[in-house]
């Protein structure tokens, strides 16, 4: 049975298109050129290809689905004509980094959002006007070789069942190097950057951080419920039991 697609996302209320994403119900899913790292979603697949042909071991039924991977990435190099739209989800709510990272020091917020698992799949099976589509989602894997070790042992028929060069570009969109391991995210996949809408009762709680403003608060609480009354508040804070742990909350 597929899983539930859930994730946090942290935010920062400042941000010029916050009010716009809430009011709005969207994901907006950016292309990988403006992520702050410049190696993320950019592996170097040829040399991944020619390590994973070279590995003793690999049968021959598996190394032509790489042959086959190989030529249609030749024909057509994903990360040259493709621009992907990729939004990032997180796992992790009580991350001290996370909050000092992206929710503006703890002055912005945490969303947790939860969709059926074929939920985009359905809305958005066929492009739109505008030639924007789902590709697919995954969970980051991370290591120094994750493309490569996917391309030995990983499905090759996840997300898309028969389509492995399509199955590769999300792994390309959802690999990252080991030292970005504490963010535990969960990616969502497009063919370009844009938008992807949803009904808002998936937007499912709000969490505030520590240093938000009354007045961020309490326009969040009201422009929230007017989405969806039945919108959870938390607030982070710290666990009494420790020094440094992070807990949440009711607000």
């Amino acid at each position: 049975m597929p899983k539930l697609v859930t994730g946090f996302k942290y935010r920062d209320v400042e941000h010029p298109y916050f009010w716009d994403t809430l009011e709005g119900s969207y994901l907006y899913c950016p292309s990988p050129r403006t992520f702050n790292d410049p190696f993320d979603c950019q592996v170097q697949w040829t040399r991944s290809f020619q390590r994973a042909l070279a590995t003793p071991g690999l049968t021959s039924e598996r190394k032509d689905i790489l042959k086959s991977i190989l030529t249609a990435f030749e024909d057509r190099d994903p990360l040259k004509v493709l621009d992907p739209g990729v939004f990032c989800f997180t796992r992790d709510l009580r991350s001290a980094l996370m909050w000092a990272h992206y929710a503006r020091s703890h002055q912005g917020v945490c969303f947790y959002y939860r969709f059926p698992p074929t939920y985009f799949a359905k809305r958005y099976e066929q492009p739109d006007a505008e030639g924007f589509f789902f590709v697919g989602h995954d969970r980051v894997h991370y290591g120094n070789d994750a493309f490569l070790r996917w391309l030995l042992k990983g499905d090759l028929n996840k997300p898309s069942n028969g389509d492995a060069a399509e199955n590769a570009v999300v792994k390309i969109m959802t690999t990252k190097a080991r030292k970005w391991a504490y963010e535990e995210e969960w990616r969502i996949v497009t063919g370009k950057p844009g938008r992807l809408h949803f009904d808002p009762e998936h937007l499912e709680e709000i969490t505030f951080g520590m240093r938000i403003s009354k007045d961020n608060e309490e326009k969040l609480r009201e422009t929230a419920r007017r989405i969806n009354p039945r919108v959870k508040f938390n607030r982070i804070s710290i666990d009494q039991g420790f020094d440094y742990v992070l807990t949440a909350g009711p607000a």
